[in-house]
């Protein structure tokens, strides 16, 4: 593995301190074996020729062998770089997430239970995505039936338009993918609440 090292530490500065203390000590009896009085006859010295002398006897090959790893082929850097939030289905297996109900599209992967934990992956590349004992499931937007004693009244659209950040193109896959019958606005909308705002605290 890799240890970091904090730059402040004596462990990091160790090898740089020990280099002044080097030059410190040697620099003074070289200037003086060769009369070298002044500033610039001091930086000509090191340039032409202290600098060659210096390597010759204190320089360290590298070591050859990398701690390098590539990644794994089938590692997915889209699920991982991405805002993550933990939700629990509710008994159809859907789940809510900023006022919107999401329901997991399983195919052909065993589906997701009621009351269990889910992650829910947002990714302005792949949409909303839900990880759940280590697959990946895609969602897509879901209307629950209203009750019948509920208030039908339809809610007004946004009206102010909110200009698009994402380079997400409108009618692609990953675009209904979020925005199934939702009115563009809201969608925007909802893209600036979850990239752009200040806070990212979902609802």
């Amino acid at each position: 593995g890799i240890d970091l090292i904090f730059a402040k530490t004596p462990q990091a500065k160790g090898r740089i301190e020990r280099l002044w203390v080097t030059l410190q000590s040697r620099l003074p009896v070289e200037f003086a074996k060769r009369g070298i009085t002044t500033v610039s006859e001091a930086n000509r010295f090191l340039e032409t020729e202290y600098r060659e002398l210096f390597n010759q006897r204190f320089a360290v090959e590298p070591e050859a062998e990398s701690i390098f790893v590539s990644a794994a082929k089938d590692l997915n850097l889209d699920s991982i770089l991405c805002v993550k939030h933990t939700r629990k289905t509710d008994a159809a297996g859907t789940f809510s997430f900023k006022n919107r109900c999401f329901q997991i599209l399983d195919e052909g992967f065993p589906i997701i239970n009621a009351r269990r934990e889910i992650t829910v992956l947002i990714n302005p590349r792949f949409g909303i995505r839900v990880e759940y004992g280590g697959r990946i499931y895609n969602t897509i937007r879901y209307l629950k039936p209203q009750n019948k004693n509920a208030n039908t009244e339809v809610p007004q659209k946004v009206s102010k338009t909110v200009e698009p950040h994402l380079q997400l193109r409108h009618s692609s896959d990953e675009w209904k993918a979020i925005w199934w019958m939702e009115d563009y606005n809201l969608s925007l909308k909802f893209l600036y609440e979850l990239f752009f705002e200040k806070q990212q605290s979902a609802s």
